[in-house]
């Protein structure tokens, strides 16, 4: 069966083996492509103009926090790859 090159985010009337549908998730929202990483690229960038406009009070104790999130932003990943096979 031929794998179709544009799926929609919801895979319910997809036609394949489900290794299939693993390679063409891969395919599609992979970190490699230039537009993702565009789009993430651009988020940073507007988080950051965002905390250097407004008027929350920032101490140097609450970068704790920043690192605490990202620590666990990369435990998820590592399940959800475990579980999906997805990155």
């Amino acid at each position: 069966m031929v794998v179709p090159e544009v799926m929609s985010l919801n895979p319910a009337g997809f036609k394949g083996s489900p290794e299939q549908l693993l390679a063409l998730q891969k395919r599609q929202y992979g970190m490699k492509q230039p537009f993702a990483v565009l789009v993430h690229t651009a988020n940073l960038w507007f988080m950051l103009l965002e905390t250097a406009s407004n008027s929350l009070d920032l101490n140097g104790t609450h970068f704790v926090f920043a690192l605490l999130f990202g620590a666990l932003y990369v435990v998820f990943s590592w399940v959800w790859y475990a579980t999906t096979g997805i990155w």
